[in-house]
C-alpha cells in the first residue's frame, strides 16, 4: 500500500509555495512519496517531487484545487494546500483514512453553507486525506458537479461550500482533525498542542509562523496582527493568567495541604493559597 502527498499548482506563484512546502514534508517524512499536478513542469522538474503530473483540465477559476477523481497515484493520500508547512511527521493522517474514506477540518471563518441548514458550517479543503476507492472516486465526481452547479448558478467560486455539500449529500465515512493538523493563519485560533500542519500566507515564512505557534506550550491562543507595511503576521497569547491562578491554586492544593499557608510567585503575580480558611 503506497502513502504519498499530493499538491496542484498552476502559477508561478503556487508551484514555488508547494515547492517550500514539500522540502517541509520530505524534511520529516523523507520516506513520503510526493506528486505535484501542474500545467508547468519545467518549474517543478528540479524540486522535491517524485511525480509531476499534468493538469489535464483548463480551471479558468478558483474551483483549481477540487481533487479529481483517481488524480492521486496513492492508495491514501495526504492532499496539501500550495501554502502550508509541516513541523512534524503526520504519518497518521494515513492511519486515519485505514479506517475512514475521508478526513479534513472544520473552517476557522465557520460561515455557514448556502442550501444547507444549521448547524452545518463549512469544511476547509487545504489539508484533506482520503484513501483510494470507487466510493471516494464517486464523492469526487459529486463535488465537482456540485462546484459547477454552485459557480453557475450562484457565482460561488470558492470551493469549500461545494465540498460541504458533497460531505452532506454523498455521506463519506469522514473524520474532523483537530486544528492542530490544519492552523489557519492569520486567524484567530486556539491551539492545546504543537501545530504541525500550518496553512496560509503570512509577511514572514511559514516556518518562521510555525516556530511562534509552537515555542509556547499548552493551551494558547493565536491571531493577526497587522503591521506599519499593513502586512498580516501572528501573535500568540500564552495561557491567560486566570487560567494559571487556576492551576496555581491545584498545584498547591496538591503539594501544600498538610502544611497550612503557602505562597507562590508566578509572572510577578502573587497568589496565596491558606489551606486553614473557613469556607
Amino acid at each position: 500500500m503506497s502513502d504519498g502527498v499530493l499538491y496542484i499548482a498552476s502559477g508561478e506563484q503556487y508551484i514555488k509555495e508547494a515547492t517550500l512546502s514539500v522540502n517541509s514534508v520530505k524534511n520529516h517524512m523523507p520516506d513520503v512519496e510526493t506528486a505535484i499536478v501542474t500545467d508547468d513542469k519545467i518549474n517543478v522538474s528540479d524540486s522535491q517531487f517524485d511525480t509531476v503530473l499534468d493538469l489535464s483540465k483548463s480551471y479558468p477559476h478558483t474551483g483549481i484545487s477540487t481533487i479529481q477523481p483517481g488524480m492521486s497515484p496513492f492508495d491514501r493520500t495526504l492532499f496539501l494546500d500550495s501554502d502550508t508547512y509541516i513541523t512534524e511527521p503526520v504519518y497518521e493522517l494515513f492511519d486515519v483514512v485505514e479506517s475512514h474514506d475521508i478526513a479534513f477540518t472544520l473552517s476557522p471563518g465557520r460561515k455557514s453553507v448556502p442550501g444547507l441548514p444549521d448547524p452545518w458550517i463549512e469544511f476547509n479543503t487545504g489539508v484533506v486525506a482520503y484513501s483510494k476507492s470507487a466510493s471516494m472516486d464517486r464523492f469526487f465526481h459529486e463535488w465537482q458537479e456540485v462546484h459547477e452547479q454552485l459557480l453557475n448558478q450562484e457565482g460561488i467560486e470558492r470551493n469549500q461550500p461545494s465540498f460541504t455539500h458533497a460531505i452532506h449529500n454523498y455521506e463519506p465515512d469522514y473524520f474532523v482533525l483537530s486544528r492542530e493538523y490544519n492552523c489557519r493563519v492569520p486567524r484567530h485560533g486556539y491551539l492545546a498542542h504543537d501545530a504541525k500542519i500550518v496553512h496560509g500566507r503570512c509577511a514572514e515564512p511559514l516556518e518562521q509562523v510555525a516556530n511562534k505557534l509552537n515555542t509556547p506550550q499548552g493551551r494558547r491562543v493565536y491571531k493577526p496582527t497587522i503591521d506599519r507595511k499593513l502586512q498580516n503576521h501572528i501573535s500568540v497569547i500564552e495561557n491567560s493568567r486566570a487560567y494559571r491562578l487556576k492551576r496555581l491554586a491545584q498545584m498547591a492544593n496538591d503539594k501544600y495541604t498538610k502544611e497550612g499557608l503557602k505562597s507562590l510567585i508566578s509572572d510577578g503575580s502573587r497568589f496565596v493559597w491558606d489551606t486553614n480558611k473557613k469556607s
